[in-house]
């Protein structure tokens, strides 16, 4: 991704502007076949099972495939009960599922359109913390208010509602999709107006797809368009003429980055929360330089690629003051983080490097979280269910946090003294006090 659709996204993002559809591009990476793999699982599993041999072009065509159960009546019992497998769609999720799925959970993206039937979305917005990953299979579920961004899947969920997922253009005369994928596509064309998009794995491979997507998308002007795919260009319009002739158009800026869906997401995963995490250093330049006098930490900014896209959203975590496993929602940068900041800034100026989302310092490793105003046990109490993977440090900064007034050897976790408030992983903890304080008192930070 180069430097401008960097500039481009994130003033898409800015503005609320970011659409994504993606498609079976994002979970093969996970192990779930591309449609010519299934389609010649599924005939070669029923010319196994039932001694009927299929004709050969329905092994690398799933539409078709579908299309000759539906012709006998027999897709839901046969085609989608007995023939398509239900492993492959329960695999773990990849970078770009939880990609997606934190955008979905941060509003990153107004909404998400997905033509993938398997959960691996949803999987990896409940290990991220989401409380509930719902989706809407039609207008009236895409109505309605969440605290995450709508996620449509167009085609049906397996696991919710396997009868109704959609294989076939024939599907499309019968109900629930006589109905349902009118109403769809008149929402799609209503939350477009004004919104730039981003194909990520999907580039019509479903022929009924096409008229779906152009009527939907003709309102659509002065749009960035970016379509992910390796494919060559060639090949994008063999595959969806009408999609490519409308991205190519008056008013529309069409940018192809030849890259899979995962690598595209996690780099712009990295590049969101890396900007988010550059403004709190931004927005706390003017306050570190009032209290510590030090105009050299104040310029630092964390270089692009420095930090993975895990690394960036858990630094991101620790800004909001949320532990890994519960959802920070915020978007954008709230004022009371650039007191975490500044700490930031503060070590930066006593010589400490960033390593992923901790500090080291003369040989300590030292983690920075936002306590924002809470009570420090409270804080301590919610940072203990951390799952292990997270990396050792040995100071954990809790910034903004009360002290209670307890006596040291109970807050601070003495391992001489029996603790009511127990250190995490063996890490000491410690409130900032004030800011100004922890700058007047550097070494008391510095000292191993």
């Amino acid at each position: 991704m180069d430097e401008e659709l960097r500039e481009r996204l994130l003033n898409s993002i800015e503005n609320d502007r970011l659409v994504l559809f993606c498609g079976a591009g994002l979970s093969i990476p996970s192990g779930v076949p591309s449609a010519p793999a299934l389609a010649r699982y599924c005939k070669e599993k029923y010319e196994r099972e039932i001694g009927v041999q299929l004709r050969a072009a329905l092994g690398t065509d799933l539409e078709a495939l579908a299309e000759h159960f539906a012709a006998t009546d027999d897709l839901v019992k046969t085609f989608i009960r007995r023939l398509i497998p239900r492993e492959p769609f329960r695999l773990a999720p990849n970078p770009g599922h939880f990609a997606i799925a934190d955008f979905l959970s941060s509003r990153v993206v107004d909404f998400v359109l997905s033509t993938n039937v398997d959960r691996l979305i949803e999987v990896a917005a409940e290990q991220l913390g989401e409380p509930q990953a719902h989706v809407a299979l039609d207008d009236a579920e895409a109505n309605i208010p969440r605290e995450h961004s709508t996620h449509v899947k167009l085609h049906g969920c397996l696991q919710r509602d396997d009868a109704n997922t959609l294989w076939c253009r024939s599907q499309l005369d019968t109900p629930p999709f006589r109905t349902r994928i009118p109403r769809l596509q008149a929402w799609i064309q209503a939350r477009l107006q004004g919104r730039d998009i981003v194909f990520v794995g999907f580039w019509s491979d479903w022929a009924y797809l096409n008229d779906v997507f152009e009527s939907s998308l003709t309102e659509t002007e002065n749009a960035l368009v970016v379509i992910v795919n390796p494919s060559d260009d060639a090949e994008l319009q063999a595959k969806s003429r009408g999609l490519w002739d409308w991205s190519s158009g008056a008013g529309i800026t069409r940018r192809i980055v030849r890259q899979s869906a995962t690598d595209f997401l996690a780099e712009l995963r990295n590049l969101v929360w890396t900007n988010f995490l550059n403004r709190i250093l931004r927005e706390s330049k003017l306050a570190f330089v009032q209290l510590a006098g030090s105009e050299e930490a104040a310029e630092y900014i964390i270089p692009p690629d420095v930090l993975t896209s895990d690394e960036a959203y858990r630094l991101k975590l620790d800004a909001c003051g949320v532990p890994y496993g519960t959802i920070a929602r915020q978007k954008r940068p709230q004022p009371h983080m650039q007191s975490w900041g500044i700490v930031q800034l503060g070590l930066l100026s006593n010589g400490a490097k960033l390593e992923g989302n901790r500090f080291m310092l003369n040989d300590r490793r030292i983690r920075v979280i936002n306590g924002a105003g809470e009570l420090f046990g409270n804080v301590k109490g919610r940072y203990a269910k951390e799952p292990a993977q997270f990396p050792e440090v040995d100071l954990m900064i809790c910034v903004g946090a009360l002290d209670e007034n307890m006596p040291q050897n109970i807050v601070r976790g003495d391992a001489s003294a029996r603790t009511i408030v127990r250190a995490s992983a063996g890490a000491t903890w410690a409130t900032d006090g004030s800011v100004s304080d922890l700058w007047r008192a550097k070494q008391n930070v510095a000292a191993p």
